[in-house]
């Protein structure tokens, strides 16, 4: 019971509200948690306004800065009173009796500032709908970004914008991509040519785009399109899995790829993930709710797409926080769609047209 009221607590000060804030408001925010010695959740509200506003913007870069030094100071001082902790250890060992012939080696417990750091990337957030009061859920636990954003993107921006639309897309750190509008409308940047070649051909004999997909250093990319066709250059095993729902008649509605060769796909039957963590939790999330309609996939992460909710692991914050805003408009509606690399940058729409991205 301690363990969870604890994890409430982190929650309610990892999770602000951020439905029609602004950025003053993430601003003073972050100066209170800054005060409150809370420098990691004081930190995310900084970089939230540098990110949205500008690094000038009421000097969040610096208290970006600032909370980076309080941070570092504060492992510095955890790491030696471990290094102590260590030293007593090792001197109570040796005055243990010869008459012992082995020792049993013990993991150590995760440090105070280990613990609770691993609350607090923990985030849950609900939705309800006004309408019919069903609700519609974000829950799971995020990282810190660690990758900068890349200028090719205003290309992509600049279509997305001027349509005022977005279905899907696929998407890399480095300012390149492809954004899929309406039935099989296509905006590509910089793609590998085959990949834009095979998309080109299929818009010209105006088939239907459901999804693509690419790995963040591009060397892996799908596309499927008519319900159950599919072009792609990637591992053999995501090759064979595509064609088993594909001869089966099987609706594609869902395929992702990352840098090592990790895949995933989704139809209206069924779903498979390569990688044995994600799978097991694509099933959990199966068996607590039901219908899948996307799992996507960067290097480290994960972001599974339901008809409750997005359920996830190791997600930017930066993401998280689109899907917040995006729930929260004046017009409600239901992520099925979450592109996105360990950077923070993204695409999330809600599979037709509505949508929300950090490019």
């Amino acid at each position: 019971m301690k363990r969870l009221g604890l994890l409430a607590l982190v929650i309610a000060l990892c999770a602000p509200m951020f439905a029609d804030e602004t950025c003053d408001q993430a601003l003073a925010e972050g100066k209170t948690l800054y005060k409150s010695g809370k420098y990691k959740q004081a930190k995310e509200m900084f970089d939230f306004v540098v990110n949205e506003c500008g690094s000038s913007y009421g000097e969040s870069a610096t208290w970006s800065k600032k909370c980076t030094t309080a941070l570092n100071a504060a492992k510095k001082t955890t790491t030696s009173t471990e290094k102590k902790s260590t030293a007593t250890s090792t001197t109570k060992t040796t005055t243990t009796s010869t008459a012992e012939t082995s020792t049993v080696t013990k993991t150590p417990a995760p440090s105070a500032t280990e613990a609770i750091a691993k609350l607090e990337s923990y985030v849950e957030y609900t939705y309800i709908y006004s309408k019919d009061n069903t609700s519609f859920c974000l829950k799971g636990d995020t990282t810190i970004q660690a990758e900068p954003g890349a200028e090719g993107y205003k290309l992509l921006r600049d279509y997305i914008d001027e349509k005022e639309q977005a279905k899907t897309g696929a998407i890399s750190s480095f300012g390149k991509g492809v954004v899929i509008f309406g039935s099989n409308g296509i905006s590509p940047n910089n793609i590998p040519t085959v990949f834009y070649d095979t998309i080109l051909a299929i818009n010209n004999r105006r088939e239907t785009i459901i999804d693509v997909a690419m790995s963040n250093n591009m060397k892996y990319y799908c596309v499927v399109y008519d319900k159950n066709k599919y072009f792609t250059n990637g591992p053999v095993a995501f090759e064979n899995t595509l064609k088993e729902y594909s001869d089966a008649n099987e609706e594609f509605l869902s395929v992702s790829v990352n840098d090592a060769g990790d895949f995933a796909v989704v139809t209206n039957k069924h779903y498979y993930c390569s990688n044995p963590s994600t799978r097991n939790f694509a099933e959990q999330i199966q068996k607590d709710h039901g219908y899948i309609y996307s799992i996507n996939i960067s290097n480290k992460g994960v972001a599974i797409c339901t008809a409750d909710g997005v359920y996830f692991e190791k997600l930017p914050p930066e993401v998280y926080h689109r899907m917040r805003n995006f729930l929260n408009r004046t017009t409600p509606i239901k992520i099925k769609v979450v592109k996105f690399t360990d950077g923070g940058t993204c695409l999330i729409t809600d599979g037709e047209s509505q949508y929300t991205y950090r490019l």
